[in-house]
């Protein structure tokens, strides 16, 4: 009997905490929208959007999910067990949903990182601000899969989290 009342506490204690963190990357991937847009006028099939899920699923500490929109050609190099062990070593990040913004936009050919395969990237530059008032601007790279947006980690973050 204790073990049934210890799981029925819990489960509303996960689905709230699932839904804080739905709301929580939800809110990064609309103000990751190009400015003007609207919310019900954008859609999410849109390199800005994908950026905004993975940076909120990095920033919450999934990065399970984060690996799965990962590029496939750099999850032939970095298996998802060395991607979440990587990422969990960096911690999570505090975002300001308020002042996080794209700044910038570009599309090009690019070599993917750790890898020989070309393809052609949209590069965002979106100004990161933690909840301590640090900033930084960040380049996110997402390249169109089929029928998805994949981003691509950066040089340092291949050497970082490559398997051995």
């Amino acid at each position: 009997m204790k073990h049934g009342r210890v799981d029925s506490v819990a489960g509303p204690i996960r689905r709230r905490q699932m839904h804080l963190l739905s709301m929580g990357i939800a809110t990064v991937m609309l103000l990751l929208l190009p400015y003007g847009a609207t919310a019900s006028a954008q859609s999410t099939d849109t390199p800005e959007y994908a950026a905004g899920l993975v940076i909120g699923e990095v920033a919450s500490g999934n990065a399970s999910a984060a690996w799965q929109n990962l590029h496939p050609a750099q999850q032939r190099i970095v298996s998802q067990q060395a991607y979440i062990t990587c990422r969990a070593s960096k911690g999570t990040l505090n975002i300001d949903t308020t002042n996080t913004r794209t700044v910038n936009k570009s599309t090009g050919r690019i070599t993917i990182p750790g890898t020989r395969v070309k393809a052609t990237a949209t590069a965002l530059v979106i100004k990161l601000v933690l909840t301590s008032g640090l900033s930084q601007n960040i380049t996110v790279h997402e390249i169109r899969v089929k029928h998805a947006w994949r981003y691509v980690l950066n040089a340092s973050e291949v050497a970082t989290c490559r398997d051995s």
